[in-house]
């Protein structure tokens, strides 16, 4: 696979910069941070295949304002890892070149979990999402070399929006498989993407899943749903981290639970090759038909 190119500008929202590659790619900087909250802000991009950005493009922004938001225990020399993360649409994604924010609240810690409550609203204060991270600490380890994430720079021609290719360029995907109500995605994620750990980012998996997800609802079905289906509420479990150098090819397999005349529900794994989940996911999706035999 060749080395990642993404066509975007080096982000920079205030003096923060990126920490790791999941934030040079998305373009999330964590902005503000006490012991026991923190905020995230990104800019949307706008995808070579259309200028719609997905809630799940949003996960990166989630799940680190989440994480931040237990600066206590990283003061203390410890770290976090996500065991479970949900979000819920309350509004509309802005369109692309709008900044948004994401806020993670710490409901709850002690020496072995944290709970943490997430808000990402626009600039104009209206909500987007809100959601629930659950992280379990673990003890802080010395941060490996990184690997560096090739970027170019360019502006779209909407006047300086940016621009990134498809989210199948990014992540490597391909069709491997497709029925009625199920399929299968094969991803070569660049080990590029890893963070400090080696390890994809917790918020990708959200990317990754709703990807998955809405590729089958938007062509699953017999109704021929004549838009794009509206995602309701995403939950993701984490059972073991993705690291691209260990596990290689990785398959995002999805199926249709349960297809009714308005809402779908789509289960979705994140696993090796060999078969070994990673993340396990329920999505509800709302359909873009307003009615339906």
């Amino acid at each position: 696979m060749a080395p990642l190119s993404v066509s975007a500008p080096d982000f920079e929202i205030g003096r923060h910069r990126a920490r790791h590659p999941a934030e040079v790619l998305t373009g999330c900087r964590v902005t503000a941070r006490g012991d026991d909250w923190a905020t995230a802000a990104m800019v949307l991009p706008r995808f070579a295949t259309g200028p719609d950005v997905p809630l799940g493009w949003l996960g990166v922004a989630a799940d680190s304002a989440a994480a931040q938001s237990l600066g206590s225990l990283f003061a203390q020399g410890l770290d976090v890892r996500t065991v479970d993360l949900r979000l819920d649409a309350v509004g509309p994604v802005p369109s692309p070149g709008t900044v948004v924010t994401a806020r993670g609240d710490l409901i709850s810690s002690n020496h072995r979990t944290g709970l943490s409550r997430i808000r990402i609203h626009g600039p104009d204060d209206a909500d987007i999402a809100v959601g629930t991270a659950r992280f379990i600490v673990v003890t802080g380890s010395p941060p490996s070399t990184p690997s560096t994430l090739t970027m170019t720079s360019s502006e779209s021609t909407t006047g300086g929006v940016p621009l990134l290719p498809s989210l199948d360029e990014i992540f490597g995907i391909t069709d491997a498989a497709r029925l009625e109500h199920s399929s299968v995605l094969t991803a070569e994620l660049d080990p590029a993407l890893c963070n400090r750990h080696g390890v994809v980012h917790g918020g990708l998996h959200v990317s990754l899943i709703d990807h998955a997800m809405r590729a089958l609802v938007g062509h699953s079905g017999p109704h021929g749903d004549p838009g794009a289906p509206e995602l309701l509420d995403l939950t993701l479990a984490y059972q073991r981290p993705l690291a691209p150098r260990v596990d290689g090819t990785v398959l995002l397999c999805a199926t249709v639970e349960r297809r009714g005349r308005r809402i779908t529900t789509v289960h979705a794994t994140l696993q090796t090759s060999t078969g070994r989940v990673l993340t396990s996911a329920q999505g509800t999706f709302l359909s873009a038909a307003e009615d339906r035999p």
